[in-house]
């Protein structure tokens, strides 16, 4: 879990049957410690120092979002974590909505390692992918037999408190060659092309074992374009 200390839960869905899935899968997971709400997005009140919104934005009408965004954040009182396909629309939002909160003063805490403009233009968009198991139900409903997924999503994590951020994030899959490892970066000067090699042995070993959306520790001596240092 990538938040260990979580001492509670409360989960929010307007959809009984979507409540009916998640405890089961709360169950299947030893989730005790959860409380349910039938709701949507806008009624619950209280505050929570954790506050995650999974492929929201996108289910709602674009007059809605800039409500939904700000009451999200005003129901954080730490880390706002949002979560969209990872298409150009879905990508598209998160950004909104990472605006929105940076002018309310919030911080970026990833994947970007800056509160800066995201520096990706044109039909290029930040996006990552996971490997999902597909259990029976889910393989019947889409016809089809194997046995998993890779969903694509886009993601920003906000904070009201600046933290230690990456120097370097890893936006695309690594090309692993013989010999070197390209890796392409967001950093807090933009977008870069990161060149790992054999000369610098350790370096090489954790490039070539480096995911997408990866962190990338980028020394002071490192230049983009060339030999990571």
């Amino acid at each position: 879990m990538a938040w260990p200390t979580i001492a509670e839960f409360m989960l929010v869905d307007a959809e009984p049957e979507m409540i009916a899935a998640g405890r089961r899968l709360a169950a299947a997971g030893r989730l005790a410690n959860a409380t349910w709400v039938r709701s949507d997005a806008l009624a619950p009140e209280g505050t929570a120092d954790l506050v995650l919104a999974s492929y929201v934005l996108g289910e709602i009408e674009a007059g809605q979002r800039d409500a939904i965004t700000r009451k999200l954040w005003s129901s954080s009182t730490g880390t706002l974590v949002l979560v969209e396909p990872g298409t150009p629309a879905g990508y598209a939002r998160i950004i909104a909505a990472r605006r929105a909160v940076l002018a309310d003063g919030g911080f970026t805490v990833a994947p970007c390692p800056h509160d800066a403009d995201c520096p990706l233009i044109g039909d290029d968009w930040c996006h990552f992918a996971t490997r999902l198991p597909r259990g029976d139900v889910h393989r019947a409903v889409k016809r089809v037999s194997r046995g998993f997924e890779d969903e694509k999503f886009s993601y920003v994590a906000l904070s009201r408190e600046p933290g230690e951020r990456a120097t370097a994030r890893i936006i695309r899959p690594p090309l692993v060659r013989s010999g070197h490892v390209y890796l392409d970066t967001c950093e807090a000067g933009g977008v870069a092309r990161r060149i790992v090699t054999r000369r610098d042995a350790s370096a090489y070993r954790a490039a070539r074992k480096a995911g997408w959306g990866d962190v990338l520790a980028v020394g002071p001596n490192s230049t983009p374009d060339g030999e990571l240092s």
